[in-house]
């Protein structure tokens, strides 16, 4: 696969600390763990033609699609990751969950094919072809190699207030819940770009950051199209690029940009354009590490690292839970049995171990840890056995007969009452026989006579029936 990018550019976006750092994340995650996975992700928010894909090609020197008219109709999410091989990989990613991703494979990538990929990314979403509509749809373009670290940039459609007979009240308000859910992805580095040929107050991107990052601790602002800006607006503007208008204050600040013209091919002839515009005017009053793309590599490169270095507690806790959980195994597992005589005395130990338990087991000796503490009482089979004896007494007694014989209806006795510790018992080891009728004396003594009347046979007046008590046991011995 050939893949072909200005890495010296994108290698800027790294300090020396950034790229060790993920050196040994990748060191780490081949062991399974030390992982970073709250990576950061560049997003561009911002009114239509504000310049937002300008801002990422100056930054990556990689073609965004960059015209006049509507370009970005749906989100895309360029991705760089660092791999000992290279992999190419454009996938849609719908937004309706029931439809599979959309993959088709390429072999090479230059940095002028990413609008050739988005067109084709626009088949697979079903665009119609005068493009009326907006997408919640995503592409994805990840690329893999040798001399790629990881980085993010995601490029999404421009906010738009006015509809036209391109451009519906349903797809704005598809844009700004797009726009919405990336900002508040906690691992989203926010890029609201404002054109210095705007009024300031035109920027609704603005108000909508701070909605979503009201510390603005993960906003920073660009301004583009100095070159654009009208006397009037142009002094506005340099207060905010210096940080000085209270009302969009930033704690990552501001950063100032020249769009490249569409006139200007080459991406180098535009940074040294840039950097001759800012030598002189009234822009040159903004302090310099403000100004300029050179510059904003470095500013976000800053930015990059400190996101990931806010993620190395949860990665250090990774390493050692996962340590903890390795050094328990190997205590689990003993020392080593290479051979038969080793192995052979280790099945010898877990017998013995074994013999030991069940002795201790039966007569009540529960010292072992195996046994547990002084409430468990699941593995303690004396005690299990005497509970399960005093149960099936219980049992016996207050269920084991079909009738209930009582002097009186009011005769309540407390004699067969279950103590508390054994209810608790019962509870876990119930017996489902029914409770027996209550009957009284006089009752009983009424049936009997009834039945032994209707089971006489060839006895003496005054004598059951030999067989009637037999039947009559069977009877009442039934639980």
């Amino acid at each position: 696969m050939d893949v072909s990018v200005d890495s010296d550019v994108l290698e800027k976006l790294h300090t020396k600390e950034a790229t060790s750092l993920h050196r040994i994340s990748d060191d780490l995650s081949a062991c399974g763990v030390g992982k970073i996975v709250d990576l950061p992700q560049i997003i561009v928010v911002g009114e239509q033609s504000a310049g937002k894909s300008s801002v990422l090609e100056a930054i990556s020197h990689i073609r965004f699609p960059v015209d006049s008219g509507v370009c970005t109709r749906f989100a895309t999410e360029l991705i760089f990751h660092h791999a000992s091989e290279t992999r190419i990989e454009a996938s849609v990613r719908f937004a309706d969950k029931t439809k599979p991703s959309q993959t088709f494979q390429r072999q090479k990538f230059h940095e002028d094919d990413l609008p050739d990929i988005i067109k084709e990314a626009k088949e697979h979403m079903g665009f119609s072809q005068d493009g009326k509509d907006f997408s919640k749809d995503v592409l994805r373009l990840e690329i893999e190699g040798p001399k790629i670290y990881p980085l993010s940039l995601v490029d999404l459609p421009g906010l738009y207030h006015t509809s036209s007979h391109n451009q519906s009240s349903g797809g704005r308000d598809t844009v700004d819940e797009l726009v919405a859910g990336y900002m508040r992805q906690k691992n989203s580095i926010i890029l609201v770009v404002v054109s210095a040929n705007m009024n300031l107050v035109s920027h609704s991107a603005l108000e909508k950051a701070k909605t979503i990052d009201p510390q603005r601790r993960r906003t920073i602002g660009v301004i583009t199209k100095p070159d654009l800006a009208l006397p009037s607006n142009a002094k506005e503007y340099i207060m905010v690029a210096k940080n000085q208008e209270s009302a969009h204050k930033l704690q990552l600040g501001w950063h100032v940009l020249r769009n490249r013209g569409e006139d200007e091919t080459s991406l180098e002839a535009r940074d040294k354009l840039e950097a001759s515009f800012f030598e002189k005017g009234a822009w040159a009053t903004v302090p310099g590490e403000d100004l300029g793309i050179a510059n904003f590599r470095k500013k976000l490169s800053g930015i990059l690292f400190q996101h990931i270095r806010n993620s190395l507690p949860g990665v250090i806790e990774d390493i050692e839970t996962k340590l903890r959980d390795r050094q328990d195994e190997l205590t689990r597992l003993g020392t080593g049995r290479s051979d038969a005589k080793a192995r052979r005395s280790y099945l010898l130990t877990i017998a013995s171990d074994f013999q030991r338990l069940a002795r201790d087991g039966c007569n009540g000796r529960y010292n072992d840890s195996f046994f547990g503490g002084l409430e468990d009482e699941d593995l303690k089979f004396r005690a299990l056995l005497r509970n399960f004896n005093r149960v099936f007494d219980y049992i016996l007694r207050t269920k084991g007969s079909t009738e209930n014989i009582v002097f009186s209806e009011e005769d309540k006795s407390d004699e067969n009452k279950l103590p508390g510790y054994l209810a608790n018992f019962l509870g876990r080891y119930p017996y489902e026989f029914p409770d027996p009728k209550r009957i009284t004396t006089e009752e009983l003594s009424a049936e009997l006579e009834s039945k032994a009347a209707a089971n006489q046979g060839r006895e003496f007046p005054g004598s059951p029936n030999a067989d009637l008590a037999m039947q009559l046991f069977k009877k009442q011995a039934a639980p």
